[in-house]
C-alpha cells in the first residue's frame, strides 16, 4: 500500500499577538486511499481524524509518527461512519485510551457497514462514541475545532473547522472538483447540496480545505471550478495565491 504523508503548516497572529501554529499530517489508507489527518499545535497535544488505516503496515505508520514528534493524542474525531474512515478506530482508541467522537445520526452507518461488497475485511465496530452536535467547539491543545453537521453523504456527516487558522476538514462532503456520493444507503443528494451550499461555500475563501479523499482544495476554488456546484459558480473577489501562506509538503512514506 502506498501512504504518502502532507505536512501543512501556518502561522497565524490574532488580535492578542499570540503566535499559533497548527500542523496536519495526512495519511493514505487502505484500498480506498482514504484521508487520515493528525492534526496538532505548538502544545504537542492531538486529534486523528477518520483513523482508516487497514493493516499493520499502515497503523504502524501513524504509531511511529505520533512517537516520533512526541506528540499526546486527545480524542479521535469522525467525519462520518463508513467503513474507509473506521478500520482503524478500535485499535487507536484502544492504544492511546482516547475518546472518539461522531455524531450519532451515523449509528446506523457504523453497524450496516457493506466492506464485503468490495472484498475488504469488516471494521471493528464495537467502539463507543461520544456525541457531536451542530456548532459544538472541539478542544485540544491552543487550537479549536467548530463541528459543521453536513448530512447527505450520510445522516451523520460533519466537517471540522478550525476558523483562526483557516482549515476544514471535509471528511467526504467536499472534494475538489466533487461533493460525496449519495447513492449509499442512507446517502441524500438534495441534503448534502443544501449542506455544502448552505454551510460551507460561505467560509471565507482562503481557506484550506483537507477531504476525506484526493488532494487538498480551498473554498475559493471549489466556488468557482466544482462543477458539481455550477450554479454557484462565478468569478470570487476573494481569491488569493493560497500557496503563498505557509503551505509545505514534507515528502512520502
Amino acid at each position: 500500500m502506498n501512504i504518502m504523508e502532507s505536512l501543512t503548516e501556518k502561522i497565524i497572529k490574532n488580535t492578542n499577538i499570540r503566535q499559533t501554529m497548527l500542523k496536519i499530517l495526512t495519511f493514505q489508507f487502505n484500498p480506498f486511499s482514504e484521508n487520515c489527518s493528525l492534526a496538532y499545535d505548538e502544545t504537542g497535544d492531538a486529534v486523528i481524524i477518520d483513523p482508516g488505516f487497514y493493516n499493520e503496515k499502515e497503523a504502524s505508520a501513524l504509531y511511529s509518527k505520533i512517537a516520533e514528534k512526541g506528540l499526546k493524542p486527545k480524542m479521535i474525531l469522525l467525519t462520518h461512519g463508513h467503513f474507509d474512515h473506521i478500520f482503524g478506530v478500535k485499535e487507536c482508541a484502544d492504544k492511546y485510551g482516547i475518546p472518539v467522537y461522531m455524531n450519532q445520526e451515523d449509528n446506523y452507518v457504523i453497524q450496516h457497514n457493506f466492506s464485503s461488497r468490495f472484498g475488504l475485511k469488516e471494521p471493528d465496530s464495537s467502539f463507543t462514541t461520544e456525541p457531536l452536535e451542530d456548532e459544538q467547539i472541539i478542544r485540544f491543545g491552543n487550537t479549536e475545532f467548530k463541528v459543521i453537521t453536513t448530512p447527505g453523504h450520510t445522516p451523520g456527516g460533519v466537517c471540522f473547522y478550525d476558523e483562526k487558522d483557516k482549515a476544514l476538514f471535509s471528511g467526504d462532503t467536499l472534494f475538489a472538483g466533487a461533493i460525496g456520493r449519495t447513492d449509499h444507503p442512507k446517502g441524500d443528494y438534495d441534503k448534502l447540496i443544501v449542506s455544502v451550499m448552505d454551510k460551507l461555500m460561505g467560509l471565507p475563501g482562503d481557506v484550506t480545505v483537507f477531504p476525506g479523499h484526493g488532494q487538498n482544495t480551498t473554498i475559493s476554488d471549489e466556488r468557482t471550478h466544482n462543477p458539481f456546484l455550477q450554479p454557484f459558480n462565478e468569478p470570487d473577489s476573494d481569491i488569493i495565491d493560497w500557496d503563498a501562506d505557509g503551505i509545505e509538503l514534507d515528502g512520502t512514506i
